[in-house]
């Protein structure tokens, strides 16, 4: 009997997501059946939002959005491959890092919470899995919060010296062991 009406909840709950128009367990409570119907009723009362005029003409407010990618994004857009850069507490601008950013530019907070703001002023908070884009040329100045000691900031751009001078020092320094080693 127990498993019965188990089953019979379970086929209730489906009922209700699925299709309440349908009675698929007419034996049930009818206050199973009206859940949705019950949720269509509901009214919340707030206040609009006073949207700043730059907003309502259409314009950006900030030069920068900020959201969450899901985890199927994140991998479809090859996030964890990006080469990254650490902003530490430890570093002379006392946690602060400065940066010119093209229209476009994209980056991922992978650690560590913090501010970017922009020269216009705008400042955005930013933590584990942000995605920011970066709306119109601008320079981005990001500061580590005050309860972390760094940010790790993901770029699909690559940010060091340049890859054919690191190719040259490296192949060097093989030749001068090699010629040291007398091999």
């Amino acid at each position: 009997m127990a498993v019965s009406r188990w089953v019979g909840v379970v086929l209730c709950t489906i009922q209700t997501l699925v299709a309440p128009s349908q009675a698929l367990v007419p034996s049930l409570p009818a206050w199973r059946t009206s859940i949705p119907a019950r949720i269509s009723r509901l009214h919340v009362d707030s206040e609009p939002l006073a949207l700043p005029p730059s907003t309502r003409s259409g314009a950006p407010q900030c030069a920068l959005t900020v959201r969450s990618p899901r985890q199927e994004e994140a991998e479809r857009m090859g996030i964890r491959e990006w080469p990254g850069m650490c902003v530490s507490r430890g570093t002379a601008q006392r946690g602060e890092y400065e940066e010119k950013c093209a229209a476009g530019a994209l980056r991922y907070v992978l650690e560590g919470e913090g501010v970017v703001s922009t020269e216009d002023g705008d400042e955005v908070e930013v933590g584990p899995n942000s995605l920011i884009e970066v709306i119109d040329e601008s320079i981005l100045v990001w500061t580590v919060a005050e309860n972390f000691n760094e940010m790790i900031i993901l770029t699909p751009e690559y940010k060091g010296p340049s890859l054919a001078i690191v190719a040259a020092l490296l192949a060097t320094v093989s030749f001068a062991l090699v010629a040291l080693t007398g091999m």
